[in-house]
């Protein structure tokens, strides 16, 4: 019982991607226009979304990085900021339409003007992100959307013919450009990228390691079977009530209206009370997803378990705590290969890939030294007792030197593998120009730079430096 709780993140995941205000009209109308025709182009996307969000999920537990943490990190800058400005464009729009849909959904049921339910609808989404734990979040949206489940109870009521709709199931394609385009339609938005953001960065929020891999495969196989199924049931109604009509459903209260010719008035109230828990999970789905990015691209602190002070720690592995083995400055200490998983050698933060020569000069540079001719033997590189991930945590902290003064934030932090498999900081970078200078890039005139070993102490919310 309790793993089956547990899927509740895939299930909000699934139902707030394929099922958000535009995929439930845009699929209605599929099956209106083409009958059964489209069945397998919604197959095929959910097999490429549930392969997609079980790799993204398998990444984020053994990594404990989330999928844009890993694109900001692995890309550098420039890719970074490309996918995070076309990502949030895709997200607003996305939070806009959701909003918008609530209303519609909150309108046909209490009869009331669309204008103030859209009002209504922007302050719930604030109240119920602020108010409710994340766990409690997914829960609610993710299995009130099950009340849309009235769709596949009306599949059977309708009794179709059977042999028709598993035709469905077999790919076709027509010669008509508008088929053509409800094909790609379908596919597309199945594979929404803010669908698989949430979903990283959920499985973070949650605390997802290694022993959570079975869990994010049955979240990624039936979270999204689910989603599937509805979206499947959906075409099925659709082109066997409104196909044979030449009905062309164009707004989302059509969309329930199959349901009520067969169960009445209760099956009016379900398909509406699923669709509105849809379209909210949507809403809160792309909306998590833009702050997920914003704050992984630019190194903030993030995640609904972490205080405004104790978010700087990260989670999994605060840096307090890593700190405490570290003492000052004069202790090394070593991060094994088992502390990252699987994970492969990482690159510095936001410096883009390197060349393998260049990764094998660092290395040769770097080698074991001891004695007078090599580095002092209490500041061996200054390898802090923090797990992979917390590198990305050392971002937008303040650094200031032993008087107190600040000297700044860090802005990017550098590192690379020994070969011997252990992590090395080589430098922290600092930049006092703020989110402007962020977004310009690195080199500018007011960005210092100190190298690992200038560090003294670690506390819960600042770095200490030598100067």
């Amino acid at each position: 019982m309790r793993t089956i709780l547990k899927i509740a993140l895939g299930i909000i995941a699934a139902i707030g991607g394929f099922l958000d205000i535009g995929d439930l009209v845009f699929t209605t109308q599929a099956g209106a226009l083409f009958r059964y025709d489209l069945l397998w182009a919604v197959v095929l996307g959910v097999i490429g979304i549930g392969v997609y969000a079980e790799m993204s999920g398998r990444v984020a537990a053994v990594s404990g990085r989330p999928v844009f943490d890993v694109i900001r990190m692995r890309m550098g800058f420039g890719i970074g900021l490309l996918a995070l400005v076309a990502s949030t464009a895709v997200n607003l729009l996305t939070v806009a339409a959701e909003l918008g849909g609530i209303a519609i959904v909150l309108e046909l049921l209490l009869d009331a003007p669309y204008s103030m339910f859209v009002v209504t609808a922007a302050a719930a989404l604030v109240l119920i992100v602020a108010l409710l734990p994340f766990g409690g979040i997914e829960r609610v949206f993710g299995y009130g959307g099950l009340l849309l489940f009235v769709v596949v109870a009306t599949v059977f009521h309708q009794d179709p013919k059977w042999g028709d709709v598993a035709r469905g199931f077999v790919p076709s394609l027509h010669s008509s450009t508008l088929y053509l385009y409800f094909v790609v339609g379908v596919f597309a938005a199945a594979l929404m990228p803010y669908e698989v953001h949430f979903y990283s960065s959920g499985a973070i929020e949650e605390g997802w390691t290694e022993e959570n891999l079975k869990e994010n495969r049955l979240n990624a196989i039936f979270g999204y079977g689910v989603g599937g199924v509805l979206a499947v049931a959906l075409v099925i109604v659709s082109g066997t009530l409104f196909h044979p009509l030449g009905v062309e459903p164009s707004d989302l209260g059509t969309v329930a209206l199959p349901m009520q010719g067969a169960f009445g008035e209760t099956g009016l109230l379900l398909a509406l009370g699923g669709i509105l828990f849809c379209v909210g999970g949507a809403a809160i789905d792309s909306s998590f997803a833009a702050s997920y990015n914003l704050a992984q691209f630019l190194g903030w602190e993030w995640g609904r378990y972490q205080g405004p002070r104790s978010g700087a720690a990260g989670r999994g592995g605060p840096l307090p705590a890593a700190a405490a083995p570290l003492g000052r400055a004069d202790r090394a200490a070593r991060l094994r290969p088992g502390d990252v998983g699987q994970q492969r050698p990482a690159h510095p933060l936001g410096g883009g890939r390197r060349s393998r020569r260049d990764r094998e000069a660092a290395e040769e540079s770097r080698g074991p030294r001891t004695g007078d001719g090599g580095r002092p033997a209490a500041l061996v590189r200054q390898e802090a007792a923090v797990e992979l991930k917390s590198l990305s945590e050392l971002l937008g902290r303040r650094v200031v030197d032993r008087s107190g003064r600040r000297l700044g934030r860090v802005y990017e932090a550098k590192a690379h593998w020994e070969r011997d498999g252990t992590v090395v900081i080589d430098e922290l970078i600092l930049d006092r120009g703020g989110l402007r200078r962020r977004l310009r890039g690195p080199g500018g005139p007011e960005e210092q730079s100190f190298p690992w070993e200038a560090v003294v102490e670690l506390t819960a919310d600042a770095v200490v430096v030598r100067t």
